[in-house]
C-alpha cells in the first residue's frame, strides 16, 4: 500500500470517528443534552421571571396592596437564587462597567441598607421609626427594586434582551391604555377582589394620578424604541426635501406601529385628567429631546421630524380630541378655596383608596385632595425639620402625620404626603435623601453621557429612555406620590438601571462594524473577518 492509500485511509476514519462522536455523544455531552436545567435555560427562564414581574404587577391594583408586592418579592427573590446559581455575578457585572467602580457602589448600596435596618431596629421596647411595621414593609420593598435593578444589570445585557425587554413592557402598556380609555369613554368600571379597570380608578392602579405616571413611563419606552429604530447615517446638514424625505420615511417605516401605539397611551394619559402627568410628559419630552438634537453624537437627520411629531400629534391633535381642554380647565382652578357649599364633605377616607369612594363624592374629595396638597407638603417639612439627619422611618409618614395636622387641613386620613420629596425628606431624612439624589445623578450623568458618546442605535434608544422616564416621573413627585406605587417604583428602578447599561453595557455596533471593514481591507484574499 502507497502512503496516499495510507494517509486517504487516516483521514476517512478520522471522519468516520467524528461522524460516530457526532451520532453518540458521550456521557458529558449526553447529559447537558438531556438535562433541563442548563445555563442557558436557566438564564432564561429567569430572565422570563423577570419580564413576569416587571409586565404583571400592575394589573393587581399596581402592586399597591401587600400581598401584591409580597408575592412578587417572592418570585423576584426565586429568580436571585437562580442566577446565583447560573450566572457568575462577577462576570455578568464586569460587562456593564460595575467592576471598575465596585467598592463605591458598595458602599453605597450598604449605607442604604444599614439605613433601612436601622428604621426597623428596636431596643428595650422603644423604636427607632415612627411606625416600626411600615419600616419592615418599606425595607421588603426596597429589596425589590434593588434586586431589580441587579437582575437588569445581570441579564439585559444584550441588544435582543434589551429590545425584547422594552417591547413587552410597552404592548403590557398599550393593553391597559386600550382598555382603561375604551371604558372611560363608555363610562364603565370593572372591579373585583383583584383588580380594578377603568379611569374612574386610574385603570388597574390605585387612581388616574398613578396610572399617569405609569404611562410616562412607557410613553418613554416607545419614544427610546422610536430613536433606536432611526437612521444614524446621513447625519449633517440637508436640504427642506430630504427633511420631506425623512418625514415620508418616519410616517411608512415599520416604527410606525409603535406610533401608533404612542397615540394610544397618549389618548389615556389626557383621559386621566392628571394635570402634573400631562404637565411632566410634555416638559420632559421638550427636555430630553432638546438635549438629545443639540448634544446627541451621531444626530439622525429624522430626529427633528420625531420630535415635532410627538409634540404636534399628541399635545395638539390628540389633546384636542379626547379632553386635553378639560386639563386646561383644572389648572385655571388649581387653588379652589371650597368645594360646593350644598354638598357635604365625603367620609374620611385614605387617599390611596379614592377608588372606593362613591362616584359623587369622589370628585368633591379630588378637589378637597388638591386643596391640601401644600398643607401636606408644609406639615412633612416641619417633620423633616424634627428629625433631619435619619428621619422617622421609612413608611412611617400615616403615623407621624396626624400630630402635625393643621388647621386648613380637613379631618382625612392621609398614608402619603402627595409630594415624594417632601415625604422622603420627613422619611429618610438628609443621608437617606442623599444617597437617593447620588444614586439618580449618577443614573443621570450615565445616560446623558452615552446620549453624547455612544454611536450604538439601541444604546442612544436606551439613553433617551432614561432620561425621558425618570425626568418625567421625578417631576409628577413635586404633586403625587408615584414612588410609593410599586409598579411605578419598580419601572423607575429598571430605567435607572438601563440608564447605566446604556453607557457601559451593551457593545458598540458602529464600532465593531469599522473594525470588521479593517480587518477585510487588511486581509482582501480571504473575504473574511477576523473578528469574532
Amino acid at each position: 500500500m502507497s502512503a496516499f492509500d495510507s494517509t486517504t485511509d487516516s483521514k476517512a476514519r478520522i471522519r468516520r470517528r467524528r461522524r460516530s462522536e457526532i451520532a453518540a455523544p458521550g456521557p458529558e455531552r449526553q447529559g447537558n443534552r438531556s438535562s433541563f436545567f442548563t445555563r442557558e435555560r436557566r438564564e432564561q427562564l429567569a430572565f422570563i421571571g423577570l419580564l413576569i414581574t416587571l409586565s404583571a404587577m400592575p394589573f393587581f391594583y399596581g402592586g399597591n396592596r401587600d400581598w401584591v408586592w409580597g408575592g412578587f418579592l417572592a418570585l423576584t427573590c426565586s429568580v436571585s437564587v437562580l442566577l446565583i446559581w447560573t450566572v457568575p455575578i462577577t462576570e455578568r457585572f464586569a460587562l456593564v462597567g460595575i467592576h471598575r467602580r465596585r467598592p463605591w457602589l458598595l458602599v453605597v448600596l450598604a449605607l442604604w441598607l444599614l439605613l433601612h435596618i436601622a428604621h426597623c431596629w428596636s431596643w428595650n421596647g422603644s423604636n427607632f421609626s415612627g411606625d416600626r411595621g411600615a419600616s419592615i414593609r418599606a425595607l421588603l420593598k426596597t429589596s425589590l427594586y434593588l434586586q431589580l435593578i441587579l437582575q437588569t444589570l445581570v441579564l439585559a445585557h444584550t441588544h435582543r434582551r434589551l429590545k425584547l425587554l422594552f417591547q413587552v413592557l410597552f404592548v403590557v402598556a398599550v393593553f391597559h391604555a386600550v382598555c382603561a380609555s375604551v371604558m372611560k369613554l363608555w363610562g364603565v368600571r370593572y372591579v373585583s377582589e383583584f383588580f380594578i379597570f377603568g379611569i374612574g380608578g386610574g385603570s388597574a392602579f390605585v387612581n388616574e394620578n398613578s396610572f399617569a405616571g405609569y404611562l410616562e413611563l412607557h410613553l418613554a419606552i416607545g419614544a427610546g424604541l422610536l430613536v433606536a429604530g432611526l437612521r444614524f447615517h446621513g447625519a449633517g446638514a440637508q436640504s427642506w426635501r430630504q427633511f420631506a424625505r425623512d418625514w415620508v420615511s418616519l410616517l411608512l417605516a415599520r416604527k410606525t406601529q409603535v406610533r401608533i401605539c404612542m397615540v394610544l397611551l397618549v389618548i389615556a394619559l389626557v383621559l386621566t385628567g392628571s394635570r402634573m402627568g400631562n404637565i411632566a410628559f410634555f416638559v420632559a419630552l421638550l427636555g430630553t429631546g432638546t438635549l438629545a438634537y443639540f448634544f446627541m453624537a451621531t444626530r439622525p437627520p429624522a430626529l427633528g421630524a420625531l420630535l415635532i411629531s410627538l409634540v404636534l400629534i399628541d399635545l395638539v391633535v390628540v389633546g384636542s380630541w379626547f379632553g386635553a381642554d378639560q386639563i386646561a380647565a383644572r389648572l385655571a382652578v388649581t387653588r379652589i378655596e371650597l368645594v360646593e357649599a350644598t354638598r357635604p364633605s365625603p367620609p374620611a377616607v385614605m387617599d390611596s383608596d379614592v377608588e372606593n369612594v362613591p362616584a359623587l363624592d369622589q370628585r368633591a374629595a379630588a378637589f378637597e385632595i388638591d386643596r391640601e396638597r401644600p398643607g401636606l407638603a408644609r406639615a412633612a417639612l416641619k417633620l423633616f425639620a424634627q428629625a433631619p439627619l435619619l428621619g422617622h422611618g421609612a413608611g412611617s409618614f400615616r403615623t407621624i402625620f396626624p400630630p402635625m395636622r393643621s388647621a386648613e387641613l380637613s379631618n382625612k386620613f392621609y398614608d402619603h404626603a402627595h409630594n415624594d420629596f417632601a415625604q422622603t425628606l420627613a422619611e429618610y431624612g438628609l443621608l437617606g435623601t442623599a444617597i437617593i439624589c447620588g444614586a439618580l445623578a449618577f443614573g443621570f450623568i450615565s445616560a446623558f453621557t452615552a446620549l453624547r458618546t455612544r454611536s450604538d442605535k439601541l444604546a442612544v434608544g436606551a439613553a433617551f429612555t432614561g432620561l425621558f422616564g425618570m425626568s418625567a416621573l421625578l417631576l409628577h413627585a413635586v404633586a403625587d406620590f408615584n414612588f410609593q406605587i410599586p409598579a411605578n417604583a419598580a419601572i423607575f428602578s429598571v430605567l435607572l438601571a438601563i440608564c447605566w447599561i446604556s453607557r457601559h453595557g451593551l457593545r458598540d455596533i458602529a464600532r465593531a462594524r469599522n473594525n470588521a471593514d479593517i480587518q477585510s481591507a487588511e486581509f482582501p484574499s480571504t473575504g473574511t473577518s477576523r473578528i469574532k
